[in-house]
C-alpha cells in the first residue's frame, strides 16, 4: 500500500496535469493519504495491545500531534491561507507554501519522538518478551 501511494505521489509532482494550481487540491489529497497510512498499523497496535501499551510502544501521542500537524500544513497548503485573503501581502513571508513546510518540519519532528520512544522501548531490557 505504502509503495503504491508513494508512486501515485511521484506521479502527481512529476506530471504536468497536477503542475498547475486546479491540481493543487489533488496533489495534497495524495500527500494526505500517503501520510494516513499509517493510521493501518497504529489501528493493529492498538487493538492488539491496547492503547496505553501502545502509546509506550511507539509514543503514540507524539505520532497523532505529527498527523496532525501535517494535515494541518497541507490545509494551509492547499486552501492557500493566508494569502488567499489578503492578495500580495504575504508574497515574501508567511504564504501559506512557507506555513506548510514550517509546519512538515514541526511534524518530522514529533515524529523522530516517537520514533525514539519506540526505540527506547523497544531496547529497554524490563520490556523483553524473550524468556532465555
Amino acid at each position: 500500500m505504502i509503495t503504491t501511494l508513494g508512486a501515485f505521489a511521484t506521479y502527481t509532482v512529476v506530471s504536468p496535469a497536477y503542475r498547475s494550481n486546479s491540481g493543487r487540491r489533488d496533489r495534497t489529497i495524495v500527500f494526505i493519504a500517503l501520510g494516513l497510512s499509517g493510521i493501518f498499523p497504529v489501528t493493529h497496535g492498538i487493538i492488539s495491545h491496547g492503547l496505553l501499551d501502545a502509546a509506550n510502544r511507539v509514543g503514540l501521542w507524539w505520532l497523532l500531534g505529527s498527523g496532525a500537524t501535517y494535515i494541518l500544513g497541507a490545509v494551509f497548503y492547499a486552501e492557500r491561507f493566508p494569502e488567499r485573503l489578503i492578495p500580495g501581502k504575504f508574497d515574501l513571508m508567511g504564504s501559506s507554501h512557507q506555513i506548510f513546510h514550517t509546519l512538515i518540519l514541526m511534524a518530522a519532528g514529533m515524529h523522530y519522538l516517537s520514533v525514539l520512544k519506540a526505540f527506547k522501548f523497544a531496547h529497554d531490557p524490563s520490556n523483553s518478551s524473550c524468556l532465555l
